[in-house]
């Protein structure tokens, strides 16, 4: 290197240390500036309030997150459970159809009966209108029972019209010990049997 060479470099040398020297000087000066640290500080507590804010969003973030999960694991136990039931809905919706059909066939059968009730309860042509009248089992009783007594009355009343009549055209016939109820039985006369109730003047009521 020549010593033309030498100086130019020694100068450049220089140069950059004068210049590295005014950098720091000015470095110094602007660390020193109470504008420039009140703006960084106010960049760093705005830089802390995202990072408070980052962070808080973060943790409600992984809150949605859980309470999303705890969702998803419900509406699993859910689907679960309704696949149960409908298999269980399933089986109790055949039994139902299966009571329904027997119902609706119960209830065939008693509507044939109440039919065959009806059929069976119409009155006669020649029926007379007392009877047609009746309208209950007790009444159908009541009247059998009425027409009961009138025959015993009437059987009464026509057998001792004809011990009148003969006892007219035979004077001195024997009346004693006989009666409408009574049978000959072997060529005796017998009283009626235990059912039937005789009264002291050869008169009977049945026992029903």
């Amino acid at each position: 290197m020549s010593k033309e060479d030498r100086r130019r470099h020694l100068a450049a040398n220089m140069a950059g240390l004068v210049k590295m020297a005014e950098m720091a000087v000015v470095l110094s000066e602007e660390g020193e500036d109470p504008v420039r640290i009140e703006a960084l500080e106010q960049k760093k507590a705005t830089l802390t309030s995202s990072s408070r804010k980052l962070r808080t969003a973060l943790e409600r973030s992984k809150e949605m997150f859980r309470e999303q999960a705890s969702l998803l694991a419900a509406e699993r136990e859910m689907l679960i459970l309704e696949k149960e039931n409908s298999g269980k809905l399933a089986e109790e919706g055949e039994l139902l159809r299966a009571d329904r059909e027997r119902l609706e066939t119960d209830i065939g059968r008693l509507t044939q009966q109440i039919e065959d009730l009806k059929v069976s309860m119409l009155p006669a042509e020649d029926e007379p209108e007392d009877i047609t009248a009746l309208k209950s089992r007790s009444e159908l009783v009541a009247h059998i029972r009425l027409l009961e007594v009138d025959c015993v009355g009437a059987m009464e009343e026509g057998f001792d019209s004809a011990v009148g009549q003969l006892s007219l055209l035979n004077p001195g016939l024997i009346t004693e010990g006989t009666g409408y109820m009574y049978q000959i039985v072997d060529g005796a006369i017998v009283p009626p049997p235990d059912s039937l109730v005789v009264d002291n003047d050869g008169s009977g009521e049945t026992g029903l």
